[in-house]
């Protein structure tokens, strides 16, 4: 309000104000226990961002085993050739690294190796994905830091890692799942959050 007149009062319309780099595009709750993540429309849906990133909250497996991210389209997994590269060390200093050069590959990319099933040891971190570039044979880039417990709960274990697959605009999507078993087990929140990454 205007201090000399209480009774006028003076607005900025919403275009004006400035506004967030990212913008909230979707929220999907695991804790019930679903067998993935999957978004097989997620780069038509979202065709406007060509950048992404998902806060991964707290994904708990049901049993042990490795966390990917594979390619999808309506019918099923893409196969891709995926060139990836991922640095990954324990608590106790020991190192545990690994890489896809080439070939076609329906399991996708690791993202994290042996998780643990203990819902204490629950995995979280961030992904981030590009838009595929180019013609259906472009390329489709990731990112990814994660963090979370092995199988055992003997080490902790911290993930980074980046890679490339050339399933390129043949996906239209992807999912996030474990190698068997579900995504998390009842008993603690548990969610993926997308944000798109605005251009300008």
């Amino acid at each position: 309000s205007d201090a000399s007149d209480s009774g006028n009062l003076k607005y900025v319309e919403k275009q004006y104000l400035p506004s967030g780099a990212l913008t909230f595009l979707s929220s999907t709750d695991l804790s019930s226990g679903v067998s993935e993540f999957r978004d097989i429309d997620f780069f038509t849906t979202y065709s406007s961002y060509k950048h992404f990133i998902l806060d991964v909250q707290l994904i708990c497996p049901s049993s042990n085993a490795d966390l990917r991210l594979i390619f999808k389209d309506g019918s099923g997994d893409v196969a891709g050739n995926i060139q990836a590269a991922w640095k990954a060390n324990r608590n106790n200093a020991s190192d545990e690294d690994g890489g896809i050069n080439g070939g076609s590959n329906s399991n996708g990319v690791q993202l994290f190796g042996n998780t643990n099933s203990s819902n204490g040891d629950a995995i979280n971190g961030t992904i981030e994905l590009w838009q595929p570039v180019g013609n259906a044979d472009g390329d489709i880039n990731m990112m990814w830091r994660l963090w979370g417990g092995q199988q055992g709960q003997n080490y902790w274990l911290y993930v980074a890692g980046g890679g490339t697959s050339e399933s390129g605009n043949n996906a239209t999507g992807f999912g996030i799942q474990r190698a068997s078993g579900n995504l998390t087990t009842s008993g603690n929140y548990s969610y993926i959050k997308v944000y798109g990454v605005q251009s300008t």
